[in-house]
């Protein structure tokens, strides 16, 4: 084998004691070994010393020398005060300060810690299979794929690296990617205890250095690659590489298994062969001589819905498919089956897995897509990573059609030499980039993108820049089309950006999330800028003024838009600084420039401010009255919605009607713009090419309805029911009628209430309706219930077919949406188009034309002739039940899956009781739950429920009842339990069948 061998590795056998050594060992567990049975831990962090405990104190870290911050030595006297019974100390000269405790001195603890725990703690990792994973990229997502498909091959495999220790769906956060070495040795004892088969541990250069991982006996390693990283400890990548190759001279290792595509990889394979150790190779390349055991991946194709490629390994080849993304995911795939081989596992079985892994969080993690941008956020943050991150995604993006947008930053204290590298990298691959902050740390961000800018072409137009990293995402995605790819790189997982030592909580998974939650398309977007219309009166600051109650005007200006959002301003906007609990859009009055904006809408501006402006004491109630009067000039139709359940199911097909009725010419409610900020934002788009508008009308907390319906002035109100929503904050479902109710005080002189007859707290509406003197068009499916609308229909699980019955007379229709709620929803939009005067057949088209959105019912079809029903959305125990109805009306056996649902308030227990208990009576065969309040679902159901900690293993537990004849499967719960999970693995699966069908059927052509 030609390593090309830039310089010379020590091949000397890593982890091996002398004579001299081991007896130290003997001698230290002969003199603190009791505690073990006495359930004393060996622990080296002071912090987390209990009562008993033998406190290990040595410096932690060979290369910073006299450094008393990672010196456990320093804190020996705060470990006994915490309660340590002993002290293990490190001599290297120094003698141990008298304790009041046991005390034992040795040379060279640092590099012995580990044998030493190891010993102590009975070699746990001698009774279970030990894998090691390191390089550059890779070790995240490697260590978590491999834990699955062991634990698919009654192998229970526990992990241990950058996101804890634990099994894969319950994971204790570490803080290390490798623990300090007492605490490895602790962590493997404790996993060994709750039946862990086999480990695999992430093996960082700093874990090797440092003697962390020393006393483990690994029998399988697995090297990625190796990149630039880490150079800010190591000094250059030789020293790097030489850190890493003491794991391929391990004194236990059996099999090495070796990315051969990589350079380094070449020289690993020397050293392991050279110590006799077996080497699998992997790679893209063709097998090099030398290696006789070879995984390679041909005929990658990433052009469809998932990455396919063939496995070529000892002269046989598998057609694998996989919703992973990018090549380098391709060659992680390659070893971990590479490791699986090592182990003894048939490939050929574990191929078969791969189609169902899943990333590991924040290693290319996949958000929106489906008619949104696809946002993936990875933890690449070296040059190398990014690199091949967005190569990966550059495909992706030419099929979307869109462009390539990438943002990312650099750490603080850390490798400052590759900044303008990434900068460089970044823009050499991608349409745009922002460059923002990652984890400053001490060193000023500002300085740090601007060592990032050194390596750009600041004269491109597609180069931006923003500090504050929440806002650069919430911008980028506020200006990406649903045809972009968007790249978020360098914090993956984290839960925390580092600022000056203190980490402040913050996820770029959560921002990503929370942004495209409130996403719109360009065609439809308006949420934080508002064209009004030109033509109409808003269009002076004297005139706005009046309408917002204003304090103060300040200058003469015109404006076409209205903004709340810094990101998007234009020279023709109004810009309304708002403020809430995590913001005060004041705070950037002072960085606008003239003509940046036409004016602004403040509480306070700075001194000298230069802009025209207007004062008011709330801004936010300013936005509201601006809305309020913008409104007003406007003589149409407003359909309002309110209600429990259903609200944006009825908003939606209303908006199909008035597409069927008057094209584009109405407005509708985007997204979840129904709040006291999204409600007015929504009305300051109203236009004089508008025929009508649909508003809906969230509600979360009393006095909300009050306070947001005399914004809309509704001329038609629509209460779709009265339901548990909210329990935690609205106490009864009365009180939630009542509020309800509050949106008839505010309908316009003239107008209507539509609501359902046969709801238990109808007389509350009709009584405040004719109070008010406002006209009644009830509706009812009941046919024993008096009502002005009514409907025929006949249930399907994919449609049903509806005769509506109204003073018009009668029409039939289909809606593309199973449920006799969904019917009910139906007749709710029929009776308000038609009271506004909208004829039958353009009610007809308009609801056979609606679509359902994602996770609202929607109908799959799965293999074996199994139905999937997906109602993720959201959840509470009327949308339940209403869901549950839909599925005991379907056919065959039927399985209920169900996550927990929120904000139901001292009564959860009992309502998620009475849900088990429903689907029990219902006919329900089994009932597969997750979340703690599911707990109550699965006892009351009884035989057949199946409770899980994790959503995690519930879709293999649905694949095994499709196999034993499952006919229909629906799927339910509150947004935060991310229920979709189970319907993107069945989904996923069904494609995978598709292709292997189609890859039999291609093999039986001649």
């Amino acid at each position: 084998m030609n390593a090309g061998q830039l310089h010379t590795l020590d091949t000397t056998r890593s982890n091996q004691l002398n004579a001299e050594q081991t007896a130290v060992v003997a001698q230290v567990i002969g003199k603190f070994g009791t505690y073990a049975s006495q359930r004393s831990h060996m622990v080296s962090d002071s912090r987390k010393v209990q009562k008993g405990d033998v406190f290990v104190a040595y410096p932690f870290d060979p290369l910073a020398h006299n450094d008393a911050k990672h010196d456990g030595r320093s804190y020996a006297d705060v470990a006994v005060k915490h309660g340590a019974r002993a002290l293990l100390w490190q001599l290297d000269g120094q003698v141990a300060a008298k304790f009041s405790v046991p005390t034992g001195g040795v040379e060279d603890l640092n590099q012995l810690a580990g044998h030493i725990a190891s010993a102590y703690y009975g070699q746990p990792s001698e009774h279970m299979r030990m894998v090691a994973v390191t390089g550059t990229n890779g070790k995240t997502s490697s260590a978590q794929w491999l834990a699955q498909i062991l634990s698919q091959h009654d192998m229970r495999c526990g992990i241990m690296g950058t996101l804890g220790v634990g099994f894969a769906n319950a994971m204790v956060e570490t803080g290390f990617t490798t623990p300090q070495a007492v605490e490895v040795h602790c962590y493997l004892n404790d996993m060994r205890s709750q039946g862990a088969q086999a480990m695999v541990m992430e093996v960082s250069s700093h874990a090797l250095t440092q003697g962390r991982v020393n006393g483990v006996a690994y029998e399988v390693a697995l090297f990625t690659n190796l990149s630039r990283d880490h150079l800010d400890y190591h000094g250059d990548m030789d020293r790097y590489e030489s850190a890493k190759a003491m794991l391929f001279a391990w004194n236990t290792l059996k099999t090495a298994v070796i990315n051969i595509d990589d350079a380094v990889g070449l020289r690993y394979a020397q050293i392991a062969q050279d110590n006799g150790i077996t080497v699998i190779g992997y790679g893209l390349s063709p097998q090099p001589a030398g290696v006789t055991q070879y995984l390679r991946a041909s005929q990658i194709d990433q052009a469809g819905a998932l990455t396919t490629f063939t496995l070529d390994v000892d002269g046989a080849q598998y057609p694998v498919a996989s919703q992973l993304v990018g090549e380098f995911n391709v060659m992680n795939l390659l070893g971990v089956l590479g490791v699986c081989m090592a182990l003894g596992l048939d490939v050929g079985q574990c191929v078969a897995d791969c189609a169902h892994i899943t990333a590991a969080p924040g290693r290319m993690q996949r958000f929106g897509g489906d008619a949104q941008p696809l946002v993936v956020v990875d933890f690449a943050h070296t040059p190398d990573a990014l690199e091949k991150t967005l190569l990966a995604l550059r495909p992706i993006a030419q099929q979307r059609g869109g462009r390539l947008i990438c943002v990312f930053g650099c750490g603080g204290d850390r490798d400052a030499g590759k900044r303008p590298q990434m900068g460089a990298i970044a823009q050499k691959i991608a349409d745009a980039v922002m460059v923002t902050s990652d984890n400053p740390r001490t060193e000023n961000p500002e300085v740090i993108i601007q060592n990032i800018l050194a390596g750009m072409d600041l004269g491109a137009p597609n180069i931006h820049t923003e500090v504050s990293r929440p806002t650069a995402i919430a911008q980028v995605l506020s200006d990406a089309s649903a045809r972009d790819v968007v790249l978020v790189a360098g914090k993956g997982h984290e839960a925390y950006q580092d600022v000056m030592g203190v980490k402040h909580p913050y996820s770029d998974l959560e921002t990503v999330a929370q942004a495209l939650s409130q996403w719109q398309s360009p065609k439809h977007q308006g949420e934080n800028s508002v064209n009004t219309n030109q033509s109409q009166v808003m269009s002076d600051l004297t005139q706005a003024g009046i309408w917002m109650d204003a304090v103060h005007v300040q200058g003469d200006a015109t404006f076409a838009h209205v903004s709340t959002d810094t990101r998007t301003l234009t020279p023709n906007d109004l810009f309304i600084a708002l403020k809430g609990e995590r913001f005060d859009a004041h705070d950037f009055l002072a960085q606008l420039k003239v003509g940046q904006v036409a004016a602004v809408v403040a509480e306070r501006v700075p001194e000298g401010f230069a802009l025209p402006y207007i004062l008011v004491k709330d801004t936010r109630v300013a936005l509201q009255q601006l809305a309020q009067n913008w409104r007003a000039q406007f003589d149409m139709p407003v359909l309002v919605v309110t209600g429990s359940n259903g609200k944006t199911t009825v908003k939606e097909m209303l908006a199909a009607i008035m597409q069927a009725a008057y094209d584009d010419g109405y407005l509708a409610t985007r997204g979840n713009l129904n709040n006291d900020i999204g409600l007015p934002l929504t009305l300051l788009n109203l236009n004089s090419s508008h025929h009508s508008a649909v508003i809906e009308l969230g509600m979360n907390h009393p006095g909300e309805t009050a306070q947001l319906a005399p914004i809309a002035q509704p001329t038609i109100a629509i209460i779709n029911n009265a339901q548990r929503e909210h329990q935690e904050f609205m106490q009864t479902v009365e009180a939630v009628a009542i509020e309800h109710a509050d949106v008839i005080d505010s309908i316009a002189e003239g107008g209507m209430v539509v609501f359902p007859a046969d709801d238990g707290y109808a007389s509350i509406w009709r009584e405040r309706a004719q109070a008010r003197g406002v006209a009644i068009h009830d509706f009812s499916l009941n046919e024993s219930v008096s009502a002005m609308y009514s409907a025929r229909y006949e249930l399907g699980l994919y449609a049903s077919t509806v005769q509506l019955v109204t003073p018009m007379g009668q029409c039939t229709t289909q809606i593309n949406i199973p449920g006799v709620h969904n019917v009910h929803n139906a007749l709710a939009a029929c009776a308000a188009v038609t009271a506004m005067g909208l004829p039958l057949e353009v009610v007809a088209r308009g609801l056979s034309n609606f679509v359902p959105a994602k996770g609202r019912l929607q109908t799959h079809k799965l293999s074996n002739d199994c139905i999937l029903i997906d109602d993720t959305y959201n959840a509470n125990p009327d949308s339940v039940l209403a869901a549950i109805e839909v599925l005991a009306n379907s056919a065959g056996r039927k399985i209920l899956v169900l996550g927990d649902m929120g904000e139901v308030g001292e009564d959860g227990g009992a309502f998620h009781a009475e849900i088990g208990a429903h689907a029990a009576a219902r006919g329900v065969h089994v009932l597969l739950a997750t979340g703690e309040m599911m707990r109550q679902a699965a006892q009351a159901f009884g035989a057949g429920a199946q409770h899980f900690d994790d959503v995690a293993g519930i879709a293999s537990v649905v694949r095994a009842h499709m196999q034993n004849g499952a006919s229909t499967v629906l799927v339910k719960g509150s947004r935060f339990m991310g229920m979709e999970r189970v319907v993107n693995e069945l989904l996923l699966e069904t494609a995978q069948n598709m292709q292997d069908m189609t890859i039999k059927d291609t093999n039986h052509v001649t």
